[in-house]
Parts: C-alpha cells; sequence; structure tokens
C-alpha cells in the first residue's frame, strides 16, 4: 500500500536571493544592423546594442527597456543613431535616441494605432503599416514636437512596408500588393496593385523587383518597371514561409517550421533553392546586409553566416544564446551549460555579486556538466562529448571530443570512465583515462532495452541510473569487476510524462504530475513506496533536503 507523506506546507522557511547572475539575454526576435552596430529586440521588452566589430566577442554596449511601452518589439527601423523607432504591435510605437549608449531616451511614442506591424522612412515622414487601419504618417521633422498626420485606409489590412525613391509598396492581406507614389508624402496615391486572389503578409524590394510572400507560403517576384502595371515573373512554392529579406539576387526566407530557404533568384522566371535548412526552433527575424545574413532565433540567439561562402552555409559568428539546462558548483565556479551559449564560467565566491569569468562556445547545444579533477566533461547534443581543461577558467581549453552521431544530453564520471546519456543513441560508457583521447568501451543498443531519449543519467555505487521523459528511469550495472563491461540492463521504472528525478542510497524521486518516492535496493524490481500530489518540475537533492520547482515556487 502507497503512502502520502506528511509535508507540513504552512510552515514559511525564510530563504532570501543572495545575488542573481543574468545577462538577461535570448528570446531575441527582431534585429537589424547599421555597419557593426546590431539593434536587438528581445521578448523580455528590452533593446539590445551590440557592437559587431570583432565577430569572435561581439560587445553589448547597452539595453534599453521602455517606461512607456514595456512590451515585445515586432519591428525595428533605424534611420540614424537619434532616431530608431520600435513598432510595438497593438500597443503603437515609440522613438528612441540611441546618440549616446549609455543614455538611451525615449523621445516619443503614440499609442492610437491599432496594430502596427512595419516601418519605413521617407525624409522626413515615417510610415507605420496597419493591419487593422492601414498606413499611418508622421512628420519627424520636428524630433521635439512629432505629429500624426494622417491616416491612409486605402492601404488595407497591410502588413509590411518597403520605400524606393518615391513609391511604397505594401504588402496587404486581402488586396495584394499595392503601390502608392509619395510625390506628395502626406497625401499618398495609389497607382498600382497586384492581386491574384492571394494574401500577402511580406516583402522586399531590390531594383525592379518586387519579392513578396502570400498566405499559400509561396514566394512570389513582381517585375515593378511599370508602376502602374506589375507584372508577376516567377513563384517558388515553399515550406510555411514567413519572413524574408533579399541582397543581391538572394532571397532568405525563414519558416514558421523550424527553419529557412535560400533561393537564387538571378533569373526571376527560374528561381532555384541553394539551400533548405531546419535550425529545430521557429526563426524570429532575418536580416541580410552585403555580406552576412542574421537569423534570429528563440535560444540559439543571433547567428551570422557569411554571404560569400554560400551555398556553403558557414556560420561565422553566434551571441546572445541563452536557455541554461545545467549548473554545478565546484570551489565557487559555477558552470553553466547554456544551451546554444556553450559553458558559461562565473565566479560566485561573492554570491551577492557573481562575476562572468569566460565561455566556451564551439556551437551545438550544450546540455550537460560533469566536473572531474579539473576537468568538465560537457555533454553537447550536435557535438558529442567535449572535454575541457578548466584551470583556467577565463580561458577554458579544449582537450578533446568524442562524437558518434547520438545526441548528448547528459554525462556522469566515476574513475577513468564517463557515463554518458547520448539521446537516440542510448547509454554509453567511454574511458577517459587519457583525456586527450577518449574512446568508447560500450554502446547502449547492445542492452535488451533501449530508450530512445536518455536526457539524464547519475552514477552511483555499481549502477548507473538513465531517465527518459516519456518513460521513467532505467537501471544499469556498471560494475568495474567485470573485465568486459557490458552495461548491463538490470530493470526500470515507468513514469511516463515525468519531468526530473535525483537518487540517494536505495531510493529514487521522480518529479512531473506527482513526486513519487521509488525504492531501488533490488534494481531488478524497483517499487513504488510512496508519492506526492502536485505537479514537481526540476529537482535538487542537498543532504537530507529534496528541493522541487513547480511553476515558480520551489517547494
Amino acid at each position: 500500500m502507497q503512502t502520502r507523506p506528511t509535508i507540513n506546507a504552512d510552515v514559511p522557511i525564510p530563504y532570501v536571493e543572495l545575488g542573481i547572475w543574468d545577462e538577461n539575454l535570448g528570446g531575441f526576435n527582431q534585429i537589424v544592423v547599421n555597419d557593426t552596430i546590431a539593434y536587438i529586440a528581445g521578448s523580455s521588452e528590452n533593446l539590445f546594442v551590440f557592437d559587431l566589430i570583432n565577430l569572435s566577442n561581439p560587445d553589448l554596449l547597452s539595453t534599453y527597456r521602455s517606461e512607456a511601452l514595456p512590451y515585445r518589439t515586432n519591428d525595428i527601423l533605424y534611420i540614424n543613431e537619434s532616431l530608431i523607432i520600435l513598432a510595438k504591435s497593438s500597443h503603437g510605437l515609440e522613438i528612441i535616441d540611441c546618440t549616446n549608449f549609455s543614455n538611451i531616451n525615449s523621445i516619443y511614442t503614440n499609442t492610437q494605432t491599432a496594430y502596427v506591424t512595419s516601418l519605413a522612412f521617407k525624409d522626413p515622414y515615417l510610415y507605420a503599416t496597419d493591419n487593422v487601419d492601414g498606413l499611418h504618417i508622421f512628420d519627424l521633422s520636428n524630433l521635439s514636437d512629432i505629429q500624426y498626420i494622417t491616416n491612409i485606409s486605402s492601404a488595407g489590412s497591410a502588413h509590411s512596408i518597403k520605400i524606393v525613391d518615391k513609391y511604397a509598396y505594401i504588402a496587404s492581406s486581402f488586396e495584394g500588393v499595392k503601390i502608392f507614389d509619395l510625390f506628395d508624402p502626406i497625401n499618398p496615391v495609389e497607382v498600382g496593385n497586384f492581386t491574384d486572389g492571394s494574401s500577402f503578409f511580406e516583402l522586399d524590394v531590390e531594383g525592379n523587383f518586387v519579392y513578396a510572400i502570400d498566405d499559400q507560403y509561396t514566394f512570389k517576384i513582381l517585375n515593378i518597371s511599370d508602376n502602374s502595371n506589375p507584372v508577376k515573373l516567377g513563384e517558388f512554392n515553399g515550406s510555411y514561409y514567413e519572413d524574408l529579406v533579399v541582397s543581391n539576387d538572394i532571397a532568405f526566407i525563414s519558416a514558421t517550421t523550424f527553419g529557412y530557404s535560400i533561393l537564387n533568384c538571378t533569373n526571376p522566371t527560374t528561381i532555384i533553392e541553394i539551400v533548405n535548412i531546419d535550425t529545430g526552433q521557429r526563426i524570429t527575424d532575418i536580416f541580410a546586409d552585403s555580406n552576412y545574413f542574421y537569423l534570429i532565433s528563440g535560444t540559439r540567439g543571433v547567428e551570422l553566416f557569411s554571404i560569400e561562402s554560400l551555398p556553403l552555409v558557414q556560420i561565422e559568428a553566434r551571441f546572445g544564446a541563452g536557455d541554461i539546462d545545467e549548473i554545478l558548483i565546484e570551489n565557487n565556479i559555477a558552470y553553466l551549460a547554456n544551451g546554444y551559449g556553450g559553458v558559461v564560467i562565473v565566479n560566485v565566491s561573492n554570491p551577492q555579486s557573481p562575476e562572468k569569468l569566460g565561455v566556451f562556445n564551439e556551437g551545438g547545444r550544450t546540455y550537460g556538466l560533469c566536473y572531474s579533477n579539473e576537468l568538465l566533461l560537457v555533454a553537447n547534443d550536435e557535438l558529442g562529448l567535449q572535454i575541457l581543461d578548466v584551470r583556467n577558467p577565463i580561458q577554458p581549453t579544449k582537450l578533446s571530443a568524442l562524437y558518434d552521431g547520438g545526441n548528448a544530453r547528459s554525462v556522469a564520471v566515476r574513475g577513468n570512465r564517463a557515463y554518458l546519456a547520448d539521446g537516440s543513441d542510448g547509454f554509453e560508457i567511454i574511458d577517459i583515462s587519457n583525456p586527450e583521447s577518449p574512446f568508447e568501451i560500450f554502446q547502449g543498443e547492445d542492452v535488451p532495452f533501449i530508450s530512445e531519449s536518455f536526457s539524464k543519467i547519475e552514477v552511483m555505487d555499481d549502477y548507473a541510473y538513465l531517465f527518459d521523459t516519456d518513460i521513467g528511469v532505467f537501471i544499469f550495472s556498471i560494475s568495474e569487476e567485470i573485465s568486459d563491461i557490458t552495461g548491463e540492463y538490470l530493470g526500470s521504472y515507468f513514469a511516463p510524462g515525468s519531468r526530473d528525478f535525483e537518487i540517494k542510497n536505495d531510493r529514487v524521486y521522480i518529479s512531473g504530475g506527482r513526486m513519487d518516492f521509488v525504492d531501488v535496493s533490488n534494481p531488478e524490481s524497483p517499487l513504488l513506496v510512496s508519492y506526492y500530489l502536485g505537479f514537481f518540475e526540476y529537482l535538487f537533492l542537498e543532504d537530507d533536503v529534496l528541493f522541487a520547482s513547480s511553476w515558480d515556487e520551489i517547494h
């Protein structure tokens, strides 16, 4: 008969936060680059300013958070350092002055618009498309007295705008691609329209061509040498196309389904796909200049790729990634598995003022860490097992790496062996007696039962405990008394939908829709001895105290 532990939840424990280390990066969603300065909007309502003069180490110059409109930015327009426009979707727009990066100022806000989708500028007028009210026009000739001029409802449900010379090109949901003459900039006159029954959501303009994406995710090229009569030249049926930018006849297009395509549009009637890449994460913005194209995507941060190297997709830099999956602390040094941001090393000797010391990042996503004798073992989803010398935490040095095609998620060490939860490759044992030349001595496909998504591993005594969120905990024998170590599978505890686990002595604790307390003294037949109801996520066990997170609480 299973029992429910008695927990006194009415007695508060006075935990006090001592300090925090957070670069407030990650969650980027929009970017614009001028020369070597990148302006990047984050989902945390912040605007970040980076200097990219040194691509190997981009410098964060400033962070700005709006007090007037503390909402997510969905478009950025750079005019000059004293004029940066931020579109805030249903919350309006804001104009900021970045002349002094250490003191960015808001100089104007407008909340009268319904839903701002895109921005363009023709001196001294700002044009903002609105998917409800068409087109808004602002006079910026006097920055101390910015004026709202008018609304052009005939622009329809407008999603994207580009201005070239005296013409504005607008992608409209229901009325196609509209072309306006801005000879009188505050009284635009519609002079052309392309419609084929599709709704258009995104466009760019280069030379005599409009490049547009419609609601069927089709990429289309229009000839606008005669603005009064735009003509479709070619199209390419993509996969969930969403955003695009064009540079020198090359179209860079993001997709809603985790990836991007690059199209050669040199011949507009015969569009050729150069590459189509699945990034595993939704691209939130895409930008290109003459040398690089830039991708923004959630926890991957900002990635820069060389245009010159195409069709080889060659990453030149990555920064701003952040999604901490694991933390371990040794001798007042914290090692953070920071997702696509690599390994971040922080001095926490003064917990009230943690100090970042160094970073190791060769790409891929860092999931798991293990420290052993001044070595840091890193489980990298795309690059396998990496072994670092961290005697100098300011400049960690890679000694070796071992990759066999799996998806390394977690690593543990005992003696001269590393034990790896390798995702789709299961359970692996690696000899690290020479850390500069590790080699595999066991691969989990040889056991009777194998999980496809091992994500965490713990080693205790002669057993390895591997965790799968879809199935539960698996137990393997790793006794070194056996001359030919086989990682013999012994037993498992079924816990589908679980989130995390910890182990001490003969007891395993598993979080999820409830907390399970499992006796593993007989590893071939784990037994549920008690449970505690409630949703719990991540666990941490220290001495005889188990800490469990649930949403925004710690238990």
